[in-house]
């Protein structure tokens, strides 16, 4: 019925969505789990891969929505960034300069992180964003424009952190 590979690849969408927005990988796994059960139990019909991806980001939109506005989700205590990057990822094996890039972006605030998820991760054009986001063409690029902006003071902080790091070793 459902290839392999096919779920494997929409399972990959879903979760790299959920982690931009819930920002941790349990969520992020759930979120995943629940896109693709309601995928298989609703088995709904494309007309091209695009429409698929779509739907596939609005269902994992809206689970991750739900996580965040869940009470307990906004009563649990947050863990420091610091704490996080000393806990070993079971899942990687070496730190890539993509995955500190999209961990930044992880940073952005949802509005910005998501332009930029789609644009650039996706590489989906500006009118399929603007459908998934529900927001306006013009909308769209003021966000991307400002993520763009943001991003980059980030990442040059973030390498002159890692400058000054150097020159204290």
């Amino acid at each position: 019925m459902y290839s392999e590979g096919h779920l494997q690849e929409l399972s990959d969408k879903a979760y790299r969505y959920a982690l931009l927005v819930v920002k941790n990988k349990e969520d992020a796994l759930d979120v995943m789990q629940e896109t693709l059960y309601r995928y298989i139990v609703k088995k709904p019909e494309f007309d091209d891969k695009r429409a698929e991806a779509a739907w596939i980001y609005k269902v994992a939109s809206n689970l991750s929505r739900n996580i965040l506005m869940n009470s307990w989700y906004k009563r649990r205590a947050e863990i420091s960034a610091e704490a996080w990057e000393r806990i070993p990822d079971r899942n990687d094996t070496e730190n890539t300069r993509e995955d500190s890039i999209f961990s930044v972006v992880r940073k952005l605030p949802k509005k910005y992180s998501d332009v930029i998820f789609f644009y650039y991760y996706e590489e989906y054009p500006a009118d399929v964003i603007c459908t998934i986001l529900g927001i306006k063409e013009g909308t769209f690029y003021s966000r991307l424009t400002r993520a763009r902006k943001m991003l980059r003071r980030r990442l040059d902080a973030e390498k002159e952190d890692i400058g000054e790091q150097m020159d204290c070793t």
